[in-house]
């Protein structure tokens, strides 16, 4: 299994203001590191104006457990493969589902050509979640969101046991997430890769920041 990075925008601020550069300067860092795979989750109601500005595969943020038909507010992922999405964020901390609602919305992901990567935050939810069959998952303990102490750092004795609770889909960790070595300690004990977020988007210089973590690889 390759290496791997996303990248999520969140709603931030910057991830609106500062189109279209901000996302052609990190597709531009990312094409210098071609063996990993590089993935952006930008802010849902860009979706399709970076798929139009950039190349880099998009996955979404979040779909619901909905078909195309009635359903206003929603984002099934049937109607999310129109606008090029490759796969779909689901029950992150910042949106959390029911277990019925995301079995549901890993069905419909599927049938509809999209990759999914589910984020859980124990070793109880990975094992839980991983009867889904997604085909990733993301281990991020919440209170580490968007904080200055790395999952890596805080929680690096747990890493191995979710990679073997995760086995056999692949586990990449997110939460804290910012510096060369946090990459480091995620693939030496066994992640495939991370999800970053505000140490990109919110960062001074993110092709910058971007190119570190990426050399780290």
């Amino acid at each position: 299994m390759a290496n791997v990075l996303f990248i999520n925008f969140k709603n931030y601020r910057q991830a609106f203001e500062g189109f279209p550069k901000l996302y052609q300067n990190l597709e531009a860092v990312a094409r210098r590191y071609p063996a990993v795979g590089t993935f952006f989750a930008p802010p849902p109601l860009f979706a399709a104006k970076i798929a139009d500005a950039t190349d880099i595969p998009l996955w979404a943020q979040h779909s619901d457990p909905l078909t195309l038909e009635r359903g206003t507010g929603f984002l099934p992922a049937e109607g999310e493969r129109y606008l090029g999405i490759k796969g779909t964020f689901l029950n992150h901390s910042e949106h959390p589902m029911s277990d019925q609602d995301l079995a549901k919305a890993v069905e419909l992901s599927h049938n509809a050509g999209l990759s999914t990567m589910i984020f859980a935050d124990s070793i109880e939810a990975i094992s839980r979640i991983r009867r889904l069959e997604p085909n990733y998952i993301a281990y991020e303990p919440p209170e580490l969101i968007a904080g200055d102490v790395s999952v890596t750092s805080a929680r690096a004795a747990i890493i191995p046991e979710a990679v073997e609770a995760a086995r056999p889909t692949p586990l990449l960790v997110g939460a804290g997430i910012r510096a060369e070595e946090d990459i480091q300690t995620a693939l030496k004990l066994g992640a495939i890769g991370a999800v970053v977020s505000s140490a990109i988007v919110t960062a001074s210089d993110p092709a910058a920041a971007l190119d570190r973590l990426l050399s780290a690889y």
